[in-house]
């Protein structure tokens, strides 16, 4: 499968196909903890999460530092944690956003 196509099917999953896309895949101040008592009901939803992200990581170089961070928690993830995977997938969004614009130009070009 492409992953361009499977970045797309797990925006889609998630119900973030419709969501604002974002520039940066973590916010560079942010300070990811353990010890928030705001933990998830379903850790697996977290675990899947993070898990799709780390095969995007195969070709997405840019995004494997916020992956490896997030991989970090996932035996107890928090919905901060929940949150900033959240984000990466809104970075990829912008991402695709990016390369079908790019193919639009070389279209016209060409």
């Amino acid at each position: 499968m492409c992953q361009r196509k499977y970045a797309l099917d797990h925006l889609t999953e998630t119900g973030m196909a419709n969501y604002k896309p974002l520039k940066l895949p973590m916010s560079q101040q942010l300070k990811l903890m353990d010890d928030s008592d705001l933990k998830l009901d379903d850790p697996n939803q977290f675990r899947r999460l993070v898990g799709k992200l780390i095969y995007l990581t195969i070709t997405r170089l840019d995004i494997s530092y916020s992956v490896q961070i997030l991989n970090q928690f996932v035996t107890s993830p928090t919905t901060e944690h929940m949150n900033t995977a959240s984000h990466g997938l809104r970075y990829l969004k912008m991402l695709q956003a990016l390369v079908l614009c790019l193919l639009l130009i070389l279209l016209y070009i060409f």
